[in-house]
């Protein structure tokens, strides 16, 4: 493994890891809140060798740069740190992204960029809607207002309660700042079944991704500017997931041109709780691209 200090266009440092495996394809793996890289390791584990993989910390977690401004989380600033990590570590070849939560989250918004989509050679999204689509379809939803229609707003608003709660000023990182960093671990290991070590950065972790909601939560819902997607995308959907209802994503397949579903049986956080399955599912979407 090497680590990697790349700087993005504003001077944010970001912690990069490679898993060097030479003539294999680039695999980029993006985590989501509140985690840092380390989320990936079991995954990593299972695609080392076999792929050549990229991780990094995103602004504000793990050994990463903490801008000082909610502004500094927007969408556009996480592209360039993509960018910056592929000018640095994958300039002339096309990688595979990966991304969970937050991860995924931001990985829609670069596959909805033409000059950032075209270096990406397939899209692997797992509990993490992109912003513009899901505003969009929370729009069509409600102006089309069936039994059905309003029950699939309502769930996924009544699930989403603590995207309004960190939009609070205090009250949003108030319980991590009175402990519930401390007992994070413990709870993660309750609801996915499976141990889960504390980390040494995850008050701050929690505290500073908090952010990325605040910064692009409600520019993307109010306004959404969804595009039909290019890049092939496999959405890999648990059907345990406390977070997002599968329904959510029922009308995703008309915004994308080549997409595959896959429902697993587990619950949010799939790169920790199964890392076998999760690394087999993105493999075979790889090879299927070939």
């Amino acid at each position: 493994m090497l680590s990697h200090t790349v700087t993005a266009a504003d001077n944010v440092r970001l912690c990069v890891k490679e898993y060097a495996a030479a003539d294999r394809a680039t695999v980029l793996l993006i985590h989501g809140y509140p985690d840092d890289q380390t989320v990936w390791g079991g995954v990593v584990a299972e695609l080392t060798g076999h792929y050549r993989l990229l991780t990094y910390d995103v602004r504000g977690t793990g050994e990463s740069d903490i801008p000082p401004h909610v502004r500094d989380y927007k969408h556009e600033k996480l592209a360039a740190d993509f960018v910056a990590v592929l000018d640095a570590l994958a300039p002339n070849q096309k990688v595979h992204l990966v991304g969970h939560d937050w991860g995924s989250v931001q990985s829609w918004y670069f596959v909805n960029q033409p000059e950032i989509a075209n270096r990406i050679a397939s899209f692997t999204s797992i509990s993490g809607p992109g912003l513009d689509y899901a505003g969009h379809v929370m729009r069509l939803r409600l102006s089309r207002p069936t039994p059905k229609n309003l029950w699939a707003a309502t769930k996924q608003l009544l699930m989403s309660w603590y995207v309004f709660s960190f939009h609070i000023p205090l009250l949003g990182s108030l319980p991590w700042r009175l402990g519930w960093a401390r007992q994070w671990y413990k709870v993660l290991s309750w609801m996915e079944g499976t141990a889960v070590k504390p980390r040494p950065s995850q008050k701050r972790d929690a505290i500073n991704g908090i952010q990325l909601y605040r910064a692009n939560i409600l520019p993307s819902l109010f306004k959404p500017q969804p595009v039909k997607v290019g890049v092939p995308v496999q959405l890999v959907v648990p059907t345990g997931d406390r977070f997002l209802s599968p329904s959510s994503y029922d009308d995703l397949p008309r915004y994308v041109r080549n997409f595959s579903r896959v429902t697993v049986d587990g619950g949010h956080w799939l790169p920790l709780s199964q890392p076998r399955l999760l690394a087999k599912l993105v493999s075979d979407f790889i090879s299927r691209q070939s």
